[in-house]
């Protein structure tokens, strides 16, 4: 997720981007490709086989009303799973994602 995006969400201005860049670190997301949802001009992730990798990054949320404002926002086409993201330089965490699963879109 763009940190304009994320900071829009959890503190209703997309300018607040510093606020939250200590709360995130760069991952890559295997086994995960990136895909469109119709008529939305974001993209979404998208389960898959053999050797497919998403750059993404972590989150670690502020506190649990930070979870509900994301959960708000991604939960309508998108469920929440525990995947493996690798951390640079190689690092596995696991991690909640929202990956496509339906929905309306």
């Amino acid at each position: 997720m763009e940190t304009p995006l994320l900071a829009l969400i959890l503190t209703g201005n997309p300018k607040k981007v510093r606020l939250l860049l200590l709360l995130q670190k760069k991952a890559t997301l295997p086994d995960n490709h990136r895909g469109s949802v119709l008529g939305k001009d974001y993209p979404t992730l998208v389960k898959s086989v053999g050797n497919d990798l998403v750059e993404s990054m972590i989150f670690y949320p502020r506190s649990m009303d930070d979870r509900r404002k994301l959960h708000n926002f991604d939960g309508e086409v998108h469920a929440r799973e525990i995947v493996n993201d690798v951390l640079e330089p190689g690092e596995q965490v696991k991690a909640s994602m929202f990956i496509r699963s339906g929905g309306k879109g």
